[in-house]
């Protein structure tokens, strides 16, 4: 191969844009029988192909593999890209063979690199122990390394062990100060790290944004806003914050306010403000804005988890129409929008909890991509609707498909064998799951169990599962005893195992006025007066031209009520006068 080319191949290989320019070049490095003349060369290549974003990770260790001549420079392309690819013990083996001398040894790119793999696996003792090995080559006080050994210890949640890091370190640059900050945070140490961004010498928009996340994380939400106006600049991640906080917690009138105010509206703003009033059951908000979203400066697009907020939303007020609404925009834009696992699982939910299962069955078997999430929330959606063989049969069907379930699944398992009264299967599917599939079963997953043998009558057998399960009793567990419950029984059984709450007085006191037992209505509905229960008002959802209507019992605050109050009196006069 004659120099001129090798160059030029070698100049290529710095700027590749594709993996089919990648096989190109090593092609002809292959065909001209010089690779071990072009090993710098190779390397580029390898360093594409294992950290570029449409790079090919396999591929990349294919060369590694059958390279002669390992360089610092490949071991930390293949570390960097087991560690951004999720592989993060991999690449611990490299490592491995770095400091074990068969190759180049380690430079400070491979700690960092190497420490965001240790935070990855969980692993303290790894990471304390290649810390050590930092300090007997000199380079435990490089900022650069630091910063990726503090971020560690905050992933283990040994924060002391990071800021002594930190104040050790002989010069501490705007990254260690922000990575010390964003440590404290992940900790949920929020007095610490305002108390030391306070101290910074100099601050950027990420030492803001850090601090400003940690006081939104905490609820400060008034503290936030003054240092949110006091920033010298913002960027989308602070206005994104900012307007996700207040929608979280419902304030709909400052995040929408505060978008109006912000420069230039991102999508993933809109993101932020859509998902947060979802969170916080504000659901007609949530759709408000995804409407606005795309009719807006995003020329109809959506993410992902402004589509899924506003399907789950669809699905709180049992609004099919709407939810018909998203499927088709989602269609519409299947060249951008594709529906994977998660998305497809948001949608079958949707049509099941509107009550369109045949939809949701339609929607599953067109999906290309099916995983865990879509079979699980169609087995879910067969059981709310009492199909509990056709949920069993599904979940025969995902186990032939290969698709490993999760602890979800088997929560939706067990709701489709109480719903059916299938106590055999039942006790079957919670002994599978932990001695086939190796899950450790859950609350939840009690609470399904007590539930199922409470309904098939199994009292004795269920107050065995809540006291031999291996976790505390919540409320959850306490309905589902209560439901099974009837008569003195109930508040006897009830007191043994401490499970009165306001739900479940409630409850105690349907169960005696069905009963007749008046006198025992009239001594629970006092102890709840006395200890200050309130009973949750009951509500009802009326859907009309796209708007889902709530009414709570007793509310009045509708701006239609007085026309709704007389139609109700109108309509029970006419029912009395005709009998």
């Amino acid at each position: 191969m004659g120099q001129s080319t090798g160059e030029k191949l070698h100049k290529l290989s710095k700027s590749c844009k594709s993996m089919a320019q990648v096989r190109q070049i090593l092609a002809q490095i292959i065909q001209a029988n010089a690779s071990s003349d072009q090993t710098s060369t190779v390397a580029n290549l390898l360093s594409y192909s294992a950290t570029s974003p449409d790079g090919d990770l396999q591929f990349a260790s294919a060369i590694f593999s059958n390279m002669g001549n390992l360089s610092s420079f490949t071991h930390n392309a293949m570390i960097k890209g087991f560690v951004n690819g999720g592989f993060p013990r991999d690449a611990l083996k490299v490592y491995n063979s770095m400091v074990s001398g068969e190759s180049a040894s380690p430079d400070k790119f491979t700690y960092t690199f190497i420490f965001k793999a240790c935070a990855l696996i969980a692993e303290p003792e790894t990471g304390k122990t290649i810390h050590g090995k930092t300090i007997k080559v000199g380079l435990s006080t490089d900022p650069f390394i630091g910063s990726g050994m503090m971020n560690m210890y905050s992933q283990f949640a040994h924060i002391n062990s990071a800021r002594k890091l930190f104040d050790e370190m002989p010069s501490r640059d705007i990254v260690l100060w922000n990575t010390m900050i964003g440590g404290y945070v992940k900790c949920g140490r929020i007095e610490p790290a305002y108390l030391l961004f306070e101290q910074m010498p100099s601050k950027n928009i990420a030492s803001y944004n850090a601090i400003l996340g940690g006081l939104v994380k905490e609820g400060s939400l008034a503290i936030a806003r003054t240092l949110f106006d006091e920033m010298p600049d913002r960027d989308t991640i602070s206005w994104n914050t900012m307007i996700g906080c207040y929608a979280r917690h419902g304030s709909a009138i400052e995040a929408w306010e505060l978008l109006q105010l912000m420069p230039e509206r991102k999508i993933s703003t809109w993101s932020a403000l859509v998902s947060g009033f979802a969170q916080s059951s504000r659901f007609d908000e949530a759709l408000d804005g995804f409407r606005e979203m795309t009719e807006d400066c995003c020329h109809g697009r959506a993410s992902q988890a402004a589509l899924v907020s506003a399907i789950s939303s669809c699905a709180k007020l049992g609004s099919l129409q709407l939810g018909l609404w998203l499927h088709c925009y989602i269609i519409r834009r299947e060249k951008r929008i594709v529906i994977d696992d998660f998305l497809g699982a948001s949608l079958i939910n949707m049509y099941c909890k509107c009550g369109f299962l045949q939809g949701a069955l339609s929607l599953f078997h067109s999906l290309q991509m099916r995983g865990v999430c879509s079979w699980t929330a169609m087995i879910h959606g067969l059981a709310l609707h009492g199909e509990s063989d056709g949920a069993l049969a599904m979940f025969d069907e995902m186990e032939r498909a290969k698709v490993r379930p999760n602890a979800v699944t088997f929560v939706a398992l067990l709701l489709a064998c109480s719903h059916g009264g299938q106590a055999r299967q039942g006790r079957e599917i919670l002994s599978r799951m932990e001695s086939v599939y190796g899950l450790c079963p859950k609350v939840e997953h009690y609470a399904c169990m007590v539930d199922l043998l409470s309904r098939a009558g199994m009292m004795e057998e269920a107050g065995r599962v809540v006291n031999c399960m291996p976790v505390e009793a919540d409320e959850v567990i306490r309905g589902a005893v209560f439901s099974g419950l009837a008569g003195g029984y109930l508040s006897h059984d009830v007191m043994m195992v401490g499970l009165m709450d306001g739900g479940m007085d409630v409850l105690e006191s349907n169960v005696c006025a069905a009963e007749g037992r008046w006198e025992a209505v009239e001594r629970v509905r006092r102890r709840m007066v006395e200890s200050g229960v309130r009973k949750i008002p009951g509500g009802s959802m009326i859907e009309v031209e796209d708007r889902v209507h709530e009414f709570l019992a007793g509310e009045t605050a509708h701006p239609m009520v007085k026309e709704i109050y007389l139609m109700l009196d109108y309509v029970y006069r006419e029912m009395k006068a005709r009998g």
